[in-house]
């Protein structure tokens, strides 16, 4: 196993995770790069394609990311207090 196997082992999980929970479209130039990462690795994109990968995919894995943190906090903590509604005035 090489030095960066891990991290491309990492990558892919987080890819599966991001295709899954549909935070790319299939069809997708995003959704094909992010395929191509799964099934070749990151070295295998090609210039516009890699173009893809820092302007569609990055994004799409910090909204991952930043999503799977807020479910963390809730289950953490618990939902958020419900705000009561308005009684009507008697």
């Amino acid at each position: 196993m090489g030095w960066n196997d891990h991290i491309d082992n990492d990558l892919s999980e987080s890819l599966k995770e991001l295709v899954s929970k549909g935070f790319v479209s299939e069809g997708s130039a995003a959704f094909d790069v992010a395929r191509k990462i799964i099934d070749s690795g990151k070295t295998s994109l090609t210039p516009a394609e890699a173009d893809v990968f820092e302007k569609q995919v990055v994004p799409a894995l910090t909204a991952l990311d930043e999503a799977n943190l807020e479910d963390d906090v809730e289950e953490a903590l618990g939902p958020p207090p419900s705000t009561p509604m308005d009684k009507p005035a008697s």
